[in-house]
């Protein structure tokens, strides 16, 4: 089974202007991410692997290449080290 994430349960998220807040109120940060950011921090509202979140943007967007799914990969390794997501598996 792929590793699957979810959005931490400890934020809060917001939209405005194609630009996405999220609130850490456990340690007290504010992030902004951009629009692509908060897509993918969306599809995390429910469990979701790599793989689908990747085949998810290429449905979504036609400018998805080969190169989306390490972009993403790295990403959530960075979403995880900020504890804004959580893996489900561990």
């Amino acid at each position: 089974m792929a590793e699957q994430f979810k959005i931490s349960p400890h934020l809060e998220v917001v939209e405005a202007d194609d630009q996405w807040i999220v609130l850490n109120a456990s340690n007290y940060t504010i992030t902004k991410l951009n629009k692509s950011g908060g897509q993918i921090l969306s599809l995390l509202k429910n469990p979701a692997s790599l793989p689908a979140m990747v085949d998810h943007l290429r449905d979504t967007y036609s400018s998805v290449d080969e190169n989306t799914e390490s972009e993403v990969y790295d990403f959530l390794q960075k979403l995880l080290e900020i504890g804004l997501v959580e893996s489900v598996n561990r």
